[in-house]
């Protein structure tokens, strides 16, 4: 299990993307990643693609018309769950500026979540 071996924390993000093997010719299958970390990502999809030390190549456009990226990335742990499959996925090749809009995404859905707790409860968030 990772939890363990986890370097970094992970924060949710819910961002879809779609992937393939790295360097072949399958069809990509949709996914969602669920969470990001400075190391790796976290994917969730119907298909369970990816065997662990398979290399993955991830497509993504960032919610509300943002950038799109390419994270290549090595399937480290593969379970079956409720929603189908999750992929745990460790960052081999990925661009800083993609890195970061990864992050910058998790950040907003934290800060909307502070925000709609704060509507609830009747307070002002700074």
């Amino acid at each position: 299990m990772l939890g363990d071996e986890r370097r970094s924390i992970r924060y949710p993000i819910g961002m879809r993307c779609v992937y393939r093997l790295h360097k072949t010719v399958t069809e990509p299958v949709s996914a969602m990643i669920t969470n990001v970390s400075r190391q790796g990502c976290g994917l969730e999809t119907e298909d369970p693609l990816g065997e662990p030390r398979d290399v993955l190549e991830i497509h993504f456009s960032a919610p509300g018309g943002g950038p799109s990226g390419l994270i290549i990335g090595e399937v480290v742990q593969r379970t079956k769950n409720s929603m189908g499959w999750a992929l745990g996925v460790a960052f081999l090749d990925v661009d800083p500026a993609v890195k970061w809009t990864l992050l910058d995404s998790a950040y907003r859905r934290w800060e909307e979540g502070l925000n709609a707790g704060a509507e609830a409860s009747g307070h002002e968030t700074p």
